[in-house]
């Protein structure tokens, strides 16, 4: 893609000029933490999208045990 570097799987997605940009990891960082917050949802009894990639996680929970 850059010619710069070895093309691997971190390069790629971390850091590739054009890619590397802040909106692109503040999305990325929000899709690898929506499939644990899915199951702790499960887990825990609060609401949650069927699928983990429909699932918009909140910034705060609270039911009546936790």
């Amino acid at each position: 893609m850059c010619r710069n570097w070895p093309e691997t799987i971190a390069h790629i997605t971390a850091e590739y000029q054009q890619l590397a940009g802040h909106e692109y990891k503040f999305w990325q960082h929000n899709k690898v933490t929506q499939v644990p917050h899915w199951q702790m949802c499960d887990v825990y009894g609060f609401e949650r999208a069927e699928k983990w990639y429909e699932h918009t996680p909140e910034l705060v929970l609270e039911n009546d045990e936790h």
